[in-house]
């Protein structure tokens, strides 16, 4: 791997992993899962599809960052944004719960 590639995969899984962690979307899923609760029903819900579609969509960015150092380029710069968006969504989020 290329270490853009490396960098890509830390980048977009740490993305996908602040989500999961912080996003209160997730929130239910999370109780089900430390209660046991947990069920094939949960699976098939909207928030894990969407953790699978963000792994697979990783795997596939990766590949692509491997082939094509420019691409590698325009993906990182696209992560970072996403970051940046991503921060300022959750401390909006963080201010309107605080004021609630």
């Amino acid at each position: 791997m290329v270490p853009k590639t490396n960098l890509i995969v830390l980048t977009g899984g740490g993305l996908l992993a602040a989500n999961v962690f912080l996003d209160p979307t997730f929130a239910g899923l999370k109780e089900d899962m430390k209660t046991g609760k947990l069920s094939a029903g949960d699976v098939k819900s909207s928030p894990v599809q969407l953790v699978i579609v963000g792994l697979l969509t990783l795997i596939i960015l990766s590949v692509i960052a491997d082939d094509s150092p420019s691409g590698a380029n325009v993906i990182l710069t696209v992560l970072f944004a996403l970051w940046v968006v991503w921060l300022i969504s959750y401390n909006a989020g963080k201010a309107n719960n605080a004021k609630a």
